[in-house]
């Protein structure tokens, strides 16, 4: 019961996160910050792990990134909760025509080493994202239509697109600016292991598995708390156990088992919805011939899992059965489509419908503790599997060697764990894109679903015709799916009730500079 009881209360605070900017409520009865006490103290974060690439504003877009991205850089927008772009280093933007956009930028901001933040500023970002310095770059698959960018005047430029894009103000909060002359003389090597962009922090010192950040006092978003001090620590229990006994103040990846624990030592739990769809990834795209071709096969693996079972054993109600590629309120989410129902018997008719009536063997590959629970997932659905004629081998591997894998198109598996994460766009066209063969090269390809993707990247953001685009694409991926759906996935947070003022969006921004000690 009191676990019950606990899991209506946080999905309460997620329904209250999602309407109010997930603000943290406890703040409302503070009388608000010391300044002079709080520039001299050092916020401590403890966080799963820290990007290989450091501080490169294009590699570092994806997971792991928000510890550390929004603390350093701005891009030219930020995407609400509902898919709604907003100004943020842009103020307003126009479309001029079917591949060009206009964006108006703001005239007040400067970078942490006094360069001005101009038109200058973003035409050198898009050339270095589209150019041979970007090549391989994690934020082009963010930015897949970016052609290049021309200074109109100093605070006005404009970005032109490969194709059609009528979807480009959201995909450039993708886009982090950096300082042009710094950029060009330190190349992006040197530039990633001392970083300067236009946030409330800037670097001291960058590894893999320790970051140190000062406040920027001059920074358009003034930070309170003087340093920021983020460590790596790959264990769960280790994390938690770093905020209990006050060696650190922040952990971004608290364990669901320890929910419980947390909340009744005083600290805050803060609960974060829409983190990505969780799913083993089908790979279609090798050549080499598979059982994964017959879309029967497909099929069953998906009524195979008894993902309500895991559901209640690993997330405690806390997350939902995923049914598409995008998880509830990401634009694109169609409602209509419900999750495969858990059907043993219908997944042994498909298998020897598709040829495999004595089963079939497969192989997936996974990095341990990128998404929350995913080696009892991994195990449960190997298990279910097992027992309609499925054999699945689990192979782990490094996050390092699964990136490599997704730039390259190179697998060593018939599957892999991943997230379509539709974050920062919070689109359904980013989050299906990655993987799709509409990316060269791409994991999966059904040419369809590349067709409906493809219209609905053309049309106008909020549009009918959009809306309808997006709703048969929910359809089509859920009747021929790219992979084993499995769960939206719900991150949690948790922090000692000495900070105040802690808040983070949908796509993980934090906004640092308004955090503060009691």
């Amino acid at each position: 019961m009191r676990r019950m009881k606990l899991a209506a209360g946080l999905l309460a605070v997620i329904a209250l996160l999602t309407a109010c900017g997930a603000q943290d409520p406890a703040d409302s009865t503070d009388n608000g910050p010391d300044l002079t006490a709080n520039a001299t103290k050092t916020l401590r974060v403890v966080v799963p792990s820290i990007s290989a690439y450091l501080g490169n504003p294009f590699q570092a877009v994806s997971p792991p990134r928000a510890e550390t991205t929004s603390a350093i850089f701005d891009a030219l927008t930020r995407v609400s909760e509902k898919g709604e772009p907003s100004p943020w280093l842009a103020t307003s933007w126009k479309r001029l025509d079917d591949t060009t956009w206009q964006f108006t930028l703001r005239d007040d901001v400067t970078f942490s080493n006094g360069e001005k933040f101009n038109a200058d500023s973003v035409v050198a970002s898009v050339a270095g994202l589209v150019g041979p310095a970007g090549t391989g770059a994690v934020a082009r698959l963010f930015l897949p239509d970016i052609a290049g960018a021309t200074k109109v005047d100093e605070y006005t430029v404009n970005i032109t697109t490969k194709a059609s894009n009528g979807v480009l103000p959201q995909q450039v909060a993708a886009l982090y600016v950096v300082p042009p002359k710094y950029w060009a003389e330190a190349g992006p090597d040197e530039f990633a292991k001392a970083p300067v962009g236009t946030g409330p922090y800037t670097v001291t010192s960058i590894s893999t598995t320790e970051i140190n950040l000062k406040a920027n006092f001059d920074s358009w978003r003034k930070p309170i708390v003087g340093a920021v001090e983020i460590k790596q620590v790959a264990d769960p229990g280790a994390r938690t156990n770093a905020i209990l006994s006050g060696q650190a103040d922040i952990n971004t990846g608290l364990d669901i088992d320890r929910v419980d624990s947390i909340g009744n030592e005083g600290f805050t739990v803060l609960p974060l919805q829409n983190q990505g769809v969780y799913l083993l990834q089908f790979i279609n795209t090798s050549g080499t011939p598979s059982p994964l071709d017959k879309k029967e096969v497909r099929q069953a693996i998906n009524y195979a899992v008894n993902k309500e079972a895991v559901l209640k054993s690993v997330f405690q109600g806390l997350a939902s059965i995923a049914s598409q590629g995008v998880a509830p309120g990401v634009a694109g989410y169609e409602e209509s489509v419900k999750p495969y129902p858990y059907d043993p018997e219908k997944a042994k008719q498909l298998l020897a419908a598709a040829g495999y009536p004595n089963g079939v063997e497969l192989t997936a590959v996974y990095s341990l503790g990128a998404f929350t629970g995913d080696r009892q997932i991994l195990e449960a659905a190997q298990s279910d599997l097992a027992a309609v004629g499925i054999k699945l081998n689990l192979n782990q591997d490094t996050t390092a060697n699964m990136t490599s894998y997704l730039l390259k198109g190179q697998w060593p598996a018939n599957m892999f764990s991943t997230s379509y994460l539709a974050a920062p766009t919070q689109d359904a066209t980013k989050a299906y894109f990655t993987n799709s063969c509409l990316r060269s090269p791409g994991s999966w390809c059904d040419r369809e679903q590349a067709d409906l993707l493809v219209l609905a990247g053309s049309q106008t953001l909020g549009s009918p015709e959009r809306a309808d685009t997006l709703a048969k694409l929910a359809r089509a991926v859920n009747e021929n799916p790219p992979g084993l759906f499995l769960f939206n996935q719900v991150k949690i947070i948790a922090y000692s009730n000495k900070v105040a003022g802690y808040s983070i969006d949908t796509s993980t921004n934090v906004a640092w500079e308004n955090i503060y000690f009691k």
